[in-house]
């Protein structure tokens, strides 16, 4: 789901890469260095379902979208530029716009224009995501009327869409099924953001709740062989309350203790079945997953299977 390029190199070289990447997505564009001195480019790009997003971070450069350049797009489509620090500038329908310390403005993919950072800034982070017009208009009404307008850094539509966008840049690559459903998020934030309002607010926070509880479900599976892994220590791994951490449980139907005992079960089913721990005994089997002690292993595993380890162990034919 992710394809990315990280270098140092020269200008011309680190401009040529970023253009090369973005047309291979059916986005052609030109990119050229700002300012003097050594150049940095780090960029990698996701797509989300229908939602393209690049993330770069960048000494100054000038991007920019030609009528040739439109004249290849094969659909409509909305950029919307989330930006971290530093100055820009956007030129585009003969008007000029500023960005200043962060924020955004949902820019016309399909008009010509020219986003540049200002030549002395520094390494400047930036995450843009391509929208489908269709996609967009849908979420947002009067969508093409909200193009340009100067969304600042601290708006709250804004906070929750750029947190997500750095969360998913800090991920592992997502299944196919799961890529959908963040496309989705992507749209409810954007939405959310451009044309705030209760049905949007509830979508954005089933957004955040859903990238909370791939987190919670990455952090426990690498917790599992910890025996004091408990609700606190969960919550303070992922920066939230521990009645929050509770609360992503009951959304997906089950509860810190069942859902625990059922992955350490499952674990230890996989471990009993693993011909290359045939020699294993069930203690340590028990220990590897993460329980505390023997009689605990087999009155949880019975709860899960309805059997003791060692029956499952003996008869395993007919498990399959």
């Amino acid at each position: 789901m992710t394809a990315s390029r990280g270098a140092l190199l020269d200008g011309d070289a680190a401009c040529r890469a970023l253009e090369m990447d973005c047309a291979a997505r059916g986005f052609k564009v030109t990119v050229r260095p700002l300012g003097d001195g050594p150049r940095h480019l780090s960029a990698s790009f996701s797509l989300f379902g229908d939602i393209a997003v690049a993330s770069s971070r960048t000494t100054p450069v000038a991007v920019s979208r030609s009528r040739a350049d439109i004249s290849q797009d094969a659909h409509e489509f909305f950029v919307l530029p989330l930006h971290f620090g530093g100055t820009y500038t956007l030129d585009q329908a003969g008007r000029e716009h500023h960005f200043e310390g962060g924020g955004t403005r949902l820019v016309a993919g399909n008009s010509p224009y020219l986003l540049q950072q200002r030549p002395d800034d520094g390494v400047g982070e930036t995450y843009s995501l391509a929208i489908p017009a269709e996609k967009l208009r849908d979420r947002v009404r009067r969508a093409d009327d909200q193009a340009l307008r100067a969304i600042a850094p601290d708006d709250p539509g804004y906070v929750f869409l750029s947190n997500y966008v750095r969360f998913l840049a800090c991920q592992a690559p997502v299944s196919p099924e799961m890529a959908h459903q963040v496309g989705n998020h992507l749209l409810d934030l954007a939405g959310l953001m451009l044309q705030p309002g209760r049905d949007q607010a509830e979508h954005s926070e089933e957004a955040v709740r859903a990238v909370r509880r791939r987190e919670l479900d990455q952090l426990l599976d690498r917790k599992l062989a910890d025996p004091a892994v408990d609700l606190t220590r969960l919550a303070q791994a992922m920066g939230i309350s521990r009645r929050y951490v509770q609360m992503l449980f009951e959304g997906m139907g089950t509860s810190f203790s069942d859902e625990l005992r059922r992955r350490r079960v499952e674990r230890a089913i996989a471990l009993i079945a693993d011909p290359r721990c045939a020699g294993r005994s069930l203690a340590d089997i028990a220990f590897a997953c993460g329980f505390a002690d023997l009689s605990t292993f087999n009155r949880s595993f019975r709860v899960v299977t309805g059997q003791t380890p060692s029956t499952w162990r003996r008869v395993p034919g007919q498990h399959e």
